[in-house]
C-alpha cells in the first residue's frame, strides 16, 4: 500500500432488501494514495454491491468504511470523498461535454463560471478539449466514457470506484481507457478500485488483485502472487488468462497451463524425470491463441519417478507454441516440474479471517 490509507474497509457486510442472504460478507481491505487495485469476481460475486456500499448508495448491515481516516459509513454519497463510474456512462444527452463534467461541481454549489472552468481543465486532461461544446448524445462510446471519468474526477475524490465501465468497448479502446484511468487517478492521488470479471484484465489493471467470490474476499495481493500462488481454488480459477488446472486429490493442488509441457506419448512408457510429474492424456481439442495454442486433454493420474498413475480421466489445459501443438485425438504426455505444482492453503482461510494482505 502506498502511504497512509485513503480507503479502509473493515468487516463490511451488505444485504439487499428482501434478500435471504448477504451479498457482501465481512470484507476488509485498505488502499493507499495512488494505489490502483483490480476487484476481480464472476458475475453475481458482489462486486457492484460492494462498490455501491463504498460510495454510499447502499447501506451496509455492519462494518465500517473510512476515507482519509474519517468514518463515512453513514455519510451520504456527496460527503464521502468517493466517486463511482458505473457500467453505463451517466451523461445528460442534451448537455455538452463541459456541462456534463461540471454537473457534480454545480451540485456541490460551485458557481457556474468556476465550475465550467474546472470542468474544461479536467476534460482537456482526458483528451476532450476539442469536444467541450459537443452534446453527449453525439459522442462515441470511448468519448462518453472519458466524459464520465471526468465527472468522477472533477471533484478530486480520495477514492475512485469503477464498475466495469469499459467492458463494452473493443479491445484497443479498452486498453487505451485503462491506461488513461491509471494516469488520471495516479496524477490525482486517488485510491482506485476497478471491478472486472475478466481474469486476464485483472492481471493488467493495477498494483493488487482483490478476488471476490460469493460476497467474500478470498484473495488479495500482487497480481503475480495471486496468479502463481492463489490462496484458494476459486481464486485459481478466476485470475489469469486461463484458469489454473485443479488436480484431483485431497488436499487439492493446481498447476498453471503455462507450466505444462506437452509431447507425443511414446510406446513403452519411459521413466519420468526426477522432480517432474507426467500425465498420460489424449487431446480433446486445440484452441488457437495467435502464436500459442491451448491444448485441452483428458488426463489420468500423475506418474512420478517413483511410479503411480491410473485414475478416472480429468481435464488438463496446457499453453504451447502454436507450431508445436498436437492434433485432437493424439496421445500425449503432459508434464510439469514439482516446483510448479501449487498446494492450496486451508480452504478459504484468508476469506474467513476477513484479513487483507
Amino acid at each position: 500500500m502506498s502511504g497512509a490509507a485513503r480507503l479502509r474497509v473493515r468487516s463490511l457486510t451488505v444485504r439487499h432488501a428482501g434478500a435471504a442472504g448477504d451479498a457482501v460478507r465481512g470484507v476488509s481491505f485498505e488502499l493507499g494514495a495512488g494505489e490502483h487495485a483490480a476487484l476481480m469476481g464472476a458475475s453475481g460475486s458482489g462486486k457492484s454491491t460492494l462498490l455501491l456500499a463504498l460510495c454510499g448508495l447502499i447501506a451496509p448491515r455492519s462494518g465500517q468504511v473510512e476515507v482519509d481516516g474519517a468514518d463515512v459509513t453513514a455519510a451520504p454519497p456527496h460527503r464521502r470523498g468517493a466517486s463511482l463510474v458505473p457500467q453505463e456512462a451517466p451523461l445528460y444527452p442534451h448537455l455538452s461535454v463541459v456541462e456534463n463534467v461540471a454537473m457534480p461541481l454545480r451540485a456541490a454549489g460551485v458557481p457556474r463560471a468556476a465550475a465550467l472552468r474546472r470542468a474544461a481543465e479536467m476534460a482537456g486532461r482526458l483528451g476532450l478539449g476539442p469536444l467541450l461544446a459537443r452534446r453527449a448524445d453525439a459522442l462515441s462510446g470511448g468519448e462518453r466514457r472519458r466524459a464520465a471519468l471526468g465527472r468522477a474526477l472533477v471533484l478530486e475524490p480520495a477514492v475512485l470506484l469503477l464498475d466495469e465501465p469499459f467492458a463494452a468497448l473493443d479491445p484497443p479502446l479498452r486498453e487505451a481507457m485503462r491506461t488513461l484511468v491509471r494516469e488520471a487517478a495516479g496524477a490525482a492521488g486517488c485510491a482506485c478500485l476497478h471491478a472486472t470479471h475478466d481474469g486476464a484484465e485483472a492481471m493488467r489493471l493495477g498494483d493488487r488483485v482483490l478476488v471476490l467470490d460469493a460476497g467474500r474476499l478470498v484473495d488479495d495481493g500482487p497480481p503475480m502472487r495471486v496468479w502463481s500462488q492463489p490462496r484458494g481454488v476459486r481464486a485459481a480459477l478466476l485470475v489469469g488468462p486461463l484458469p489454473m488446472n485443479v488436480l484431483p486429490g485431497t488436499p487439492p493442488r493446481g498447476v498453471r497451463a503455462e507450466h505444462l509441457r506437452v509431447r507425443p506419448a511414446q510406446a513403452g512408457a519411459s521413466a519420468v524425470e526426477p522432480g517432474w510429474r507426467r500425465w498420460d492424456a489424449r487431446v480433446r481439442r486445440v484452441e488457437p491463441q495467435g502464436g500459442h495454442a491451448v491444448v485441452i486433454a483428458a488426463a489420468e493420474a500423475a506418474r512420478t519417478a517413483a511410479g503411480a498413475g491410473g485414475a478416472e480421466p480429468f481435464e488438463l489445459r496446457a499453453l504451447v507454441p502454436a507450431d508445436a501443438a498436437p492434433a485432437p485425438g493424439d496421445a500425449v504426455w503432459m508434464e510439469a516440474p514439482d516446483a510448479q505444482i501449487h498446494a492450496f492453503p486451508a480452504p478459504d482461510a484468508h476469506a474467513d479471517s476477513g484479513d487483507a494482505a
